[in-house]
């Protein structure tokens, strides 16, 4: 039943590998990136509209983790980009 678990879960991240590799893939990442403030969390005082931002943003992260995204490469590309 272990080795089920585990070859779902690869096969999912298998996947999502397969959907964001590809250009257009890499263009709906950013997008939504950018749209679940992944390199910034919003604060706002209404704390529903708060959990809301968040719960979008969690999603974002954990379609990253599972793809092992850095992050930190990302946004010294957005950085560069900027300047």
């Amino acid at each position: 039943m272990e080795n089920d678990i585990q070859d779902k879960t690869e096969s999912l991240a298998n996947a999502y590998k397969f959907v964001f590799d590809c250009d257009e893939g890499k263009i709906v990442l950013e997008d939504l990136m950018r749209k679940c403030h992944v390199l910034n969390s919003q604060f706002v005082n209404d704390p529903y509209a708060m959990a809301y931002d968040q719960g979008k943003r969690q999603v974002a992260l954990d379609i990253l983790r599972i793809l092992n995204f850095d992050i930190g490469k990302f946004r010294k590309r957005i950085e560069e980009m900027q300047q």
